[in-house]
């Protein structure tokens, strides 16, 4: 396994397919990994781990981002990830949600200060419903959103160019390089332990120990993120139902009418295929 040295380690994703849980693993393994004794903060995470689709990000480089193009945004993210590179010495975790190619003329990443890529997958059918419940849209319009090529995302908050999700998905891993994990959030959920400890090897030079992930997995669990959100709030947002919810797989099967499911296998097959997510008759 390749270790990264420094620059920015992207944790990239189609929304709401694991990247915040993943971003706290991290947190706390960080922190576990030089003597710390409690839980982080989630309201502490972006100083640990930003994200460069929020609009508090972009305007630092342009004024009142919601008024801009995607075109005009994506002008100013080398620069924006040149300065998150810069912020500390070693690795900088970034979670974005952009698909890896272009806006215009623009490169979406800056390949220059890119030390790797952990990309999180999951099953589109259950990907719709979670972005539902976020957003509180319809579950049609969101199934529409997620096959709709070039898609952006553009709201009070944040702006992304996310692309189809077979687009994202496609774009961050069609080509894999040793510098680039992949990882299903079903398997994560499934064995944790395993997971993240191929997330962290990948990462962490020396890797850390069976104990230190474990601890890490355990600080970072649904359950204790869900608490310090009810308890706390997290990030200024009141969502309905909260950012964290269940975390389980499978939900499409309760929750998904069958023109939906027809619908989103065949906007995305291919994708779904390569990764194990066809409903099997």
């Amino acid at each position: 396994m390749i270790q990264l040295k420094s620059g920015i380690v992207w944790l990239a994703s189609y929304p709401r397919s694991g990247n915040t849980w993943a971003r706290m693993f991290l947190f706390n393994l960080t922190q576990i990994m030089t003597g710390a004794t409690e839980e982080q903060d989630i309201n502490a995470l972006p100083k640990f781990s930003p994200w460069d689709g929020l609009n508090t990000e972009i305007a630092k480089y342009l004024e009142d981002p919601r008024l801009r193009t995607i075109e005009e945004i994506a002008s100013i993210r080398h620069r924006m990830h040149r300065d998150l590179a810069g912020e500390r010495n070693g690795l900088v975790f970034v979670k974005t949600h952009w698909l890896l190619g272009n806006a215009g003329e623009h490169s979406t990443i800056d390949s220059s200060v890119t030390a790797g890529t952990v990309y999180f997958v999951r099953n589109p059918l259950d990907v719709a419903i979670s972005v539902s419940q976020l957003l509180d849209k319809p579950v049609d319009s969101v199934i529409k959103l997620m096959g709709m090529a070039n898609a952006v995302l553009h709201s009070e908050t944040m702006n992304e160019l996310l692309g189809s999700w077979s687009q994202n998905v496609q774009s961050w891993t069609a080509q894999p390089t040793p510098e680039t994990c992949v990882l299903r959030y079903e398997d994560m959920l499934n064995d944790p332990e395993v997971w993240f400890r191929v997330l962290s090897s990948h990462i962490f030079d020396p890797a850390p120990t069976q104990e230190q992930v474990r601890l890490a997995i355990d600080r970072s669990s649904f359950r204790k993120l869900k608490a310090q959100e009810e308890k706390h709030g997290f990030l200024g947002q009141s969502l309905k139902g909260g950012f964290f919810r269940e975390g389980r797989a499978g939900q499409w099967k309760e929750i998904l009418t069958p023109q939906q499911i027809v619908r989103s296998i065949h906007d995305h097959r291919e994708q779904m295929q390569r990764f194990g997510y066809l409903p099997i008759n």
